[in-house]
């Protein structure tokens, strides 16, 4: 099963300090010896979101600022934004609250839920990240984000401290590195869509010449942005620095929006100077439709499966979707049973 987007559960547990009442007693202190030198200092997170960067097409691009933070990120070229929609609106809602389309019901610019409540009742809002920030154990931490989507940050982030809204994708670049020249934010989001406006001209392929164009420029910026929070005095010794670049969305063909790999399956990097280079990889699968019914019988089968659903001695995940028509008493749709089909001699269904 897909994840969807960890950016910000990751997020959240770099910035949450909750504090916790003591119920036992105190351990003895254990000491392991490490050849590492720790970094104590205040954590912060820098997060950069590009619209339009498909997973598929990450390789092919060959970026060279975004490949060269492999080597010290944990990363995946496979984060799913969403299982079916994958517009602007509803792919930053997720990641900003971390809650998927099926939940939040983001579709559009207007940024209204088509959830909308009954009358007399509350509908749920899924807030921002920032909200439960400034709702946590540490409410000054100090929020920033900057974007060329002025009604994004309106609508979808009012709790955030500083709002930047910027013309370009350069004025976002510019923005972001003078806050890291001279502020001391605790969490800085910084937003660009030229890539995804490219790909919507254009293609969202690493064919095409213009869409790379864009995209290698966002790189580049990503490069400033990089060189900018690495000079600050107290990175790597007082500042413990996470840093995520994610794509927001991908694209198919010149468009994007819907529920396809292409569109909902992105890169993600998740950059700090202790991590060791590490991908991860969701485990390819086979899919079946099967359907049928009989109170004898069991129709639902795949007769070829080239040995796809043999698990052997191994391990295998199963993903099951029931669609019922019709109302029985306990239907029986997978398990061991002779009672329910006796004739069965392996009894597994």
């Amino acid at each position: 099963m897909r994840t969807v987007f960890l950016t910000f559960l990751i997020t959240i547990s770099m910035l949450w300090v909750v504090s916790s009442c003591k119920k036992y007693a105190d351990p003895p202190p254990y000491f392991e010896d490490d050849s590492t030198t720790a970094v104590v200092g205040q954590r912060k997170v820098l997060l950069i979101g590009i619209d339009g960067l498909p997973g598929k097409e990450f390789t092919a691009l060959n970026l060279p600022t975004m490949m060269s933070m492999l080597q010290k990120g944990k990363y995946t070229l496979s984060n799913a934004v969403d299982d079916a929609v994958s517009t602007d609106a509803a792919s930053w809602k997720t990641l900003l609250s971390g809650v998927s389309f099926a939940k939040h019901k983001v579709k559009d610019s207007t940024f209204e839920s088509l959830n909308q409540p009954q009358e007399g009742q509350v509908g749920k809002s899924y807030p921002s990240l920032f909200y439960f920030i400034i709702r946590s154990a540490r409410p000054d931490l100090k929020s920033r984000f900057i974007s060329p989507w002025a009604d994004m940050l309106n609508q979808l982030t009012p709790e955030v401290s500083v709002k930047v809204p910027v013309a370009n994708d350069q004025a976002a670049k510019d923005s972001a590195v003078n806050v890291l020249k001279n502020k001391n934010d605790d969490l800085v989001i910084v937003h660009f869509n030229g890539a995804g406006i490219a790909g919507k001209a254009n293609a969202f392929s690493a064919a095409n010449t213009n869409y790379k164009a864009a995209v290698l420029k966002i790189d580049g910026y990503v490069n400033e942005i990089m060189t900018a929070l690495k000079a600050r005095p107290g990175y790597n010794k007082d500042e413990n620095w996470l840093v995520i670049v994610t794509g927001t969305h991908g694209g198919i063909d010149n468009g994007y929006g819907g529920g396809s790999d292409d569109e909902t399956l992105v890169p993600s990097i998740y950059y700090n100077e202790k991590f060791q280079k590490t991908e991860f990889v969701k485990a390819d699968y086979s899919s079946a439709v099967i359907s049928g019914r009989d109170a004898a019988t069991v129709k639902a089968s795949v007769d070829d499966d080239i040995g796809y659903y043999d698990i052997g001695t191994g391990n295998q995940t199963i993903q099951i979707k029931i669609e019922g028509g019709s109302a029985f008493n306990y239907p029986h749709f997978m398990g061991k049973n002779k009672r329910i089909y006796p004739n069965r001699l392996d009894n597994v269904y």
